[in-house]
This record gives structure tokens, C-alpha cells and sequence, in this order.
């Protein structure tokens, strides 16, 4: 199943920050959290922990596969990713 922007009508932003984590969607914005990183056991990924949970989970996988892409990994046997494009 790929869900898209133009297949949900919504926009989703995640904007980081040094030490708060923000979701916007369809430019409100939607939730606040605290994160921390560390390694993840991948290779180049990161292990994102937010004091809350963000979009239903509380740590997610993150790699990038080029300077303007960010893959989030879901810990979920499911296997969903997010893709997000870095803003201009």
C-alpha cells in the first residue's frame, strides 16, 4: 500500500529541532514532543525516542539516503516507512 499527499488530500510536515519534534499537518500544527537519538542497529540509522508518541509510536528508525530525504522506519511488523522531502 503506498498512502500519498495527493491519495489522502493531507500534507504532513515533521519539523526537528534540537530537543522538540513537531507535526504539522495540512500546515496546523498538530502535536509538540520531546525526542532523544541514538544509534540505531542499522548501519547509518538513528534511533528516534519521543517522550510521547508521534503518529502512534514512540521510537522510530531514521535514515538518509541522500541529503534531502528522510526515511522513517515504523517498529512495527507491518514494515511501513515514511518518506519526507526536505523543504526549500
Amino acid at each position: 500500500m503506498t498512502i500519498t499527499p495527493a491519495s489522502t488530500g493531507d500534507s504532513i510536515s515533521l519539523r526537528f529541532m534540537a530537543d522538540q519534534a513537531q507535526l504539522i499537518r495540512n500546515g496546523t500544527l498538530e502535536r509538540t514532543v520531546g525526542f532523544t537519538t541514538g544509534p540505531g542497529t542499522e548501519r547509518d540509522a538513528l534511533e528516534i525516542r519521543y517522550d510521547e508518541p508521534l503518529m502512534g509510536f514512540e521510537t522510530q528508525t531514521a535514515t538518509f539516503p541522500s541529503d534531502s530525504l528522510l526515511v522513517l522506519t515504523d517498529p512495527c511488523c507491518d514494515g511501513f516507512v515514511s518518506r519526507y522531502v526536505r523543504a526549500q
